[in-house]
């Protein structure tokens, strides 16, 4: 019992006299259209909610919603990228590299087993083929915030030439900032982060410079120009992965508009910067 007429359920607790329950669910905020006081999103025989918690969601790639597992854990799940690598030259990295078949079989049971927590837990593909990421849309909203000091826009500003992060705490974000890069001398800028301890995100500058070289005469009134453009590789890095550690991570393409999620197996999956905070029903 916790207090009086009432039981502890952990997350919140439950009145049995007036049958309702007299706190908040701790993860109201990731599912506004529902009464924060409702159990089981008013859905009982559909779903199970043991501590007040919402269930676990899956999306595809592109931010669409796919099912649930029905378990209310608060989990939120990201199908795994058919790419094989990313990254070029001495930059590129692996990739999950599920094949398609496989891709479009996980997405067909996630939707076909909707809310039922005992076909995801004989078939354990949907966990297996995709990899879980920050569940709290505040904490998700804080990243993205945070790495857009770089607007995105490119240039020889300082602001988009270093790189915004921070690690993942429970209570939310602690900021970190690198130092000022140029990518015509380093196609990667670096940044300070506790990969041992978290999960961490920063993103990779979008700044970029235009190199004219010297016109080479052909004639007396005719001559050719040559313009070499240097930026940053969007992806994770070599050192990234290797930094990763037990954590999942993050890496937002500030030029691209891509959000790299990776481990210390290499890229994971993608998901646009623009779905990564409002993923949508």
């Amino acid at each position: 019992m916790y207090g009086l007429n009432t039981y502890d359920y952990g997350a919140r607790q439950y009145n049995p006299v007036t049958g309702r329950w007299d706190r908040m669910d701790p993860l109201s905020h990731k599912y506004y259209s529902t009464s924060p006081y409702a159990y089981c999103m008013n859905n009982p025989v559909r779903f199970i909610d043991p501590d007040g918690r919402v269930c676990g969601d899956f999306y595809d790639e592109k931010g669409h919603y796919l099912g649930n597992d029905g378990k209310a854990d608060g989990k939120v799940y990201i199908i795994k990228t058919s790419e094989t690598s990313f990254g070029e030259g001495n930059s590129k990295v692996l990739g999950a590299g599920l094949s398609n078949e496989i891709i479009k079989e996980t997405k067909k049971i996630i939707k076909s087993n909707s809310g039922n927590t005992d076909a995801f837990m004989n078939n354990t593909i949907a966990y297996d083929n995709s990899i879980e990421i920050e569940s709290s849309l505040s904490t998700r909203q804080a990243m993205v915030d945070q790495v857009s000091k770089d607007n995105g826009k490119g240039g020889t500003k300082d602001a988009n030439n270093r790189e915004y992060g921070g690690e993942i705490t429970p209570e939310g974000i602690t900021p970190r900032i690198g130092a000022v890069f140029s990518p015509k001398t380093s196609s990667s800028a670096t940044i300070e982060l506790n990969s041992t301890d978290y999960s961490t995100f920063h993103g990779h500058p979008s700044g970029s410079v235009v190199e004219i070289s010297n016109p080479s005469t052909s004639s007396s009134i005719s001559f050719s120009m040559k313009s070499t453009t240097y930026s940053f590789t969007q992806s994770p890095s070599p050192l990234d992965i290797s930094n990763a550690h037990s954590h999942t991570h993050y890496v937002f393409g500030r030029a691209n508009g891509i959000t790299y999620i990776y481990n210390s197996n290499g890229v994971q999956a993608t998901i646009p910067t623009k779905k990564f905070v409002n993923l949508q029903k």
